[in-house]
C-alpha cells in the first residue's frame, strides 16, 4: 500500500513538472511586431507598405552638393537593389550604400519581410524566398512609381540568403534585371542546411511549447547587443567594431523579431534548391561573384564552383570573412565596379 502510494505522488510529481514545462512558456510576454513600433525605431529609412506588407527600405540618390551647398543631381548609371544575409538587415551595406550614390547609382536597400525593420507578422505555412522575391519585385515597383530614378532595369546584389532571394527575383522577372551580383551568395547547392536552414530545429519548434520557449528565450537574448558580439565576430573574421555591433544589433531588437525568425526556422525557407544555380544560369542574366577568402560560413570553394558555373571571374576579398561590404568596403567597391564592368559593351 505504502509503495503504491509512493508511485502516486511520483507519478503526481513527473504530471506537475510536465504541466509546468508546458505552460511556463507562455507567462513570458513575448513582444510582438507593429509597423508603429517598427518605425518609431528606424532611423534613416522608411516603411513601404507593399501590398499589406510593411517593408523597411534605405534609398540613396546620385546627387552630390555644390560649393554653396546647391544639391545637384548626378547622371545616373543605373539601379541598385541591395539584398542582405540571414539575421541581417539593410544597414549591413551602410558602409558601401552612400558611395555606390555617390557614383551614380541609385540605390535602395530593403529589409527582407522577417528581418530588420520589416513586417514580422508571418506565417510559417507561407513564408518562403520565392515570396520574398515577389515582394521586392512589387517593391520595386512602388519606388519607381514614386521617384522617376528607380524606373528602369535593377543591378541586385544578394548577401549569403540575400543571393538565393536576388536569384529567385531572376527567374521571376529576369527581363527587368540588368545584371546578379552574388556576395558570398548561397546559391550553391552544397549550401544547403546552412545558417537558415529547416533541418530538425525546425521540426523541434513545431512542438508549440518548445517554441515558444524558444522564442522567448531568443527574445531575451536578441535585447543585449553582446548576445550577438560572437555571431558576428565569426561572420566578419574579426571582431566587430562598438558601431558595427549597434549597427548589426538595432534591428533585432525590433518587437517580434523572435518570432519572425523561429518561424522562418520552421518554414524550411533558409535551404537552398538543389538546381537554383542551373536555373539562374539558364535565365541568362549576367553574373558577377565576390567572396571574402576567410568567409567560415559559406566558404570561397562554393564561389568558386559559382564561378565555374557562370564562367566569370571570381573576385576575392583577400583576407575578408562572411560579410565583405562591412569589413573591407574600399575592396568591395574595387571588386563590385569590376563585376560590373565584366562582359559590359565597350
Amino acid at each position: 500500500m505504502k509503495r503504491k502510494g509512493k508511485g502516486l505522488r511520483i507519478l503526481a510529481w513527473v504530471a506537475g513538472v510536465l504541466a509546468a514545462l508546458l505552460v511556463l512558456p507562455y507567462a513570458y510576454p513575448l513582444s510582438a511586431y507593429t509597423p508603429e513600433k517598427a518605425g518609431a525605431l528606424a532611423d534613416g529609412g522608411r516603411l513601404v507598405d507593399v501590398d499589406g506588407t510593411a517593408v523597411y527600405v534605405r534609398t540613396y540618390l546620385p546627387e552630390t552638393r555644390g560649393p554653396d551647398g546647391t544639391l545637384y543631381s548626378m547622371a545616373l548609371r543605373g539601379r541598385i537593389l541591395l539584398v542582405h544575409g540571414f539575421g541581417g538587415s539593410g544597414a549591413n551595406w551602410d558602409a558601401v550604400a552612400p558611395a555606390l550614390a555617390e557614383a551614380g547609382f541609385a540605390v535602395a536597400a530593403a529589409d527582407v519581410p522577417g528581418f530588420g525593420y520589416s513586417d514580422k507578422r508571418i506565417d510559417a505555412a507561407t513564408y518562403s524566398h520565392a515570396r520574398n522575391a515577389a515582394t521586392l519585385w512589387r517593391l520595386t515597383e512602388i519606388l519607381a512609381a514614386q521617384q522617376a530614378v528607380f524606373d528602369g532595369p535593377w543591378i541586385l546584389a544578394g548577401h549569403s540568403m540575400g543571393g538565393t532571394i536576388v536569384s529567385r527575383m531572376a527567374l521571376q522577372e529576369a527581363e527587368r534585371i540588368e545584371r546578379v551580383v552574388l556576395v558570398d551568395g548561397a546559391v550553391h547547392a552544397a549550401e544547403s542546411g546552412k545558417p537558415g536552414a529547416q533541418g530538425g530545429l525546425g521540426t523541434a519548434l513545431s512542438f508549440p511549447p518548445a517554441g515558444r520557449a524558444a522564442a522567448d528565450v531568443l527574445d531575451l537574448l536578441l535585447r543585449f547587443p553582446g548576445s550577438v558580439r560572437g555571431m558576428l565576430a565569426s561572420a566578419m573574421g574579426r571582431a566587430p567594431t562598438d558601431e558595427e555591433l549597434a549597427s548589426y544589433a538595432a534591428p533585432l531588437r525590433v518587437p517580434g523579431t523572435a518570432r519572425a525568425l523561429l518561424a522562418i526556422a520552421r518554414s524550411g525557407a533558409g535551404g537552398v534548391p538543389p538546381d537554383l544555380e542551373e536555373r539562374l544560369r539558364a535565365t541568362g542574366v549576367r553574373v558577377a561573384l565576390i567572396w571574402g577568402t576567410e568567409d567560415a560560413w559559406i566558404p570561397i570553394s562554393s564561389g568558386e564552383s559559382l564561378a565555374e558555373t557562370f564562367g566569370v571571374p571570381l573576385h576575392r576579398i583577400a583576407g575578408a570573412g562572411h560579410l565583405p561590404m562591412q569589413s573591407h568596403p574600399a575592396a568591395f567597391l574595387d571588386a563590385f565596379e569590376e563585376g560590373l564592368q565584366e562582359g559590359a559593351a565597350p
